[in-house]
């Protein structure tokens, strides 16, 4: 039996895969995690990114989701 927050999680869990899915199916944009990065203040983030990439590699289109702390 699950709690309610455990519930909970996995339902906003699900909705993230869910629009994951749809980002790449529908636009053609892929998740991207840029590690590590340092801020002005010296901390270290992980940046998480939705990018469309064309056939030569090239990023056509990107977009930032949320700041992670690593």
């Amino acid at each position: 039996m699950k709690s309610d927050y455990e519930i909970k999680r996995d339902r906003l869990i699900n909705k993230v895969k869910k629009a994951v899915r749809e980002l790449e199916i529908t636009y053609g944009l892929k998740p991207y995690v840029d590690k590590d990065r340092e801020t002005m203040i010296g901390s270290a983030v992980d940046n998480v990114y939705v990018r469309m990439v064309g056939y030569s590699g090239r990023t056509i289109e990107q977009k930032h989701l949320f700041t992670a702390r690593a």
